[in-house]
């Protein structure tokens, strides 16, 4: 009997730091998704109003780090916006941690669209120009209002007038 005990002792430590990372199990979309790497914030109370004016936020893309490329003039610029059907793509650039993963999020502010983004993760004694690439979906009803500009974490100084 004792034998039992002292073996199951020597396995239950192995048993409790076993447990899987919620990094690395699968959920439903309809579950709270894990966050990892740069990605949308979904649900977030700014893309869902934007959603419901007719502006989804598709996807956030970022570059690697790049330490050799021309930074842009602010913390963050509007580098190219581009028309494809009825979706719009922001360019971007900004300066951030080497070690940074981004979390995007968008905002219509009259008719401004805010292009947000919020930098997590590790932090390096580095800065970095990593590209962002915003991909939004125009949705677009009777009530959706007229974007003709677009800004970066609300700052004025990136402000770029949108054309089609």
């Amino acid at each position: 009997m004792i034998k039992h005990i002292l073996m199951s002792l020597l396995f239950w430590p192995r048993f409790i730091y076993s447990q899987a990372d919620t990094t690395d199990l699968d959920y439903s979309p309809l579950a709270n998704p894990v966050l990892k790497g740069t990605t949308v914030l979904s649900s977030s109370p700014k893309n869902v109003s934007a959603w419901n004016m007719g502006y989804y936020l598709d996807s956030i893309h970022s570059s690697d780090c790049d330490n050799l490329e021309s930074k842009p003039k602010l913390i963050h610029e509007i580098v190219d916006i581009t028309w494809n059907g009825d979706t719009i793509e922001f360019s971007t650039k900004v300066n951030a941690n080497c070690c940074y993963s981004f979390l995007g999020e968008i905002e219509i502010l009259n008719d401004t669209l805010n292009l947000i983004y919020h930098g997590y993760g590790g932090l390096c004694g580095c800065t970095c120009c990593f590209g962002l690439k915003y991909s939004i979906s125009v949705l677009k009803t009777e009530d959706s209002p007229e974007i003709r500009f677009a800004m970066m974490n609300d700052d004025h100084n990136s402000i770029k007038k949108i054309e089609k």
